[in-house]
């Protein structure tokens, strides 16, 4: 899976709960990549007993930087 390079996001609700909209920075390219897998990503936290991974799943929405229209939404 891709790691996210989200560098600016917002929150509204949505009809079942909450989520993030992440917006990609100067590349369009991680948020494509994020779109493409339905905003979900792995979280790998590292420990002395091991890693551990998670899928984080709180990315309602994903656009690029560049998505004028899709900001004003927000």
């Amino acid at each position: 899976m891709a790691s996210p390079d989200i560098t600016q996001w917002n929150s509204r609700p949505d009809a079942i709960g909450w989520g993030i909209a992440a917006f990609s920075g100067r590349s369009r390219e991680p948020a494509d990549r994020l779109a493409a897998q339905d905003g979900l990503y792995t979280l790998t936290t590292r420990a002395p007993d091991g890693d551990h991974h998670g899928v984080v799943s709180t990315i309602s929405a994903v656009h690029a930087g560049d998505d004028h229209a899709a900001w004003l939404e927000y």
